[in-house]
């Protein structure tokens, strides 16, 4: 199952072990104000290793949209693998994109 979320990308990196290849990509997670715990959390995301190029030339952290594979995980959890970015436009870059009104 395949699902897309928008996400604040704060790194990545790839790696390639004796053809072993692949990705991580940091993003941050939605703010928490709880008894114990305040802030917005790391979450480290597995992904595929020439994802990571699409990153390239967007200064980071920025808002991507991420394209990810739903897998299960240890102990039966839910784990993300990316397997596709797109950074997306803020109201600024948008507006700037639009042609001129006459």
């Amino acid at each position: 199952m395949e699902v897309n979320m928008t996400v604040i990308v704060t790194a990545a990196k790839r790696y390639d072990f004796d053809g072993n290849k692949g990705a991580q990509f940091y993003t941050l997670g939605d703010m928490i104000e709880e008894e114990d715990r305040v802030g917005c959390p790391v979450m480290k995301l597995s992904g595929e290793y020439n994802v990571l190029d699409n990153l390239r030339g967007v200064r980071l952290p920025a808002r991507f949209d991420l394209k990810c594979d739903v897998q299960v995980g240890a102990k039966d959890s839910m784990k993300y693998h990316v397997v596709g970015a797109a950074p997306t436009m803020t109201a600024q870059q948008e507006k700037a994109s639009q042609p001129a009104k006459a």
